[in-house]
């Protein structure tokens, strides 16, 4: 566990949007600072990167130290939610591999993210 474990996020709400024929849609990715660090919401990294929800769990188990990842409670229309989330530049190594077009864009879109975590 990490030491976002059960913080209140302030959660900003960044569009990415592929343009990708087949693609109709544009994915909304909930992230917050903590501790000068962008985090992601993971189901959300998921969607927009095309990704099964059950590849997070394989990749996190496979991938990354638990200093990458955390939960977070995170403010939602339904109430607060405990969500995982994953720092930025595990992410964008995480997604290095990747072979899908729509997973590499969103890994651009994250890369181009390093201006909103200064």
């Amino acid at each position: 566990m990490n030491d976002i474990d059960h913080y209140l996020a302030t959660v900003q709400v960044l569009t990415f949007n592929p343009r990708i024929r087949g693609i109709p849609r544009a994915f909304k990715v909930r992230t917050m600072q903590w501790r000068g660090a962008l985090w992601l919401v993971t189901k959300d990294v998921g969607a927009a990167a095309g990704w099964h929800p059950d590849t997070f769990r394989h990749r996190r188990l496979e991938a990354s130290s638990g200093g990458v990842w955390g939960y977070a409670m995170v403010p939602t229309d339904r109430g607060k939610h405990m969500m995982s989330v994953v720092d930025r530049h595990a992410l964008s190594s995480l997604l290095a591999g990747s072979v899908s077009r729509q997973t590499r864009k969103f890994r651009c879109w994250l890369n181009d993210l390093a201006e909103v975590e200064k």
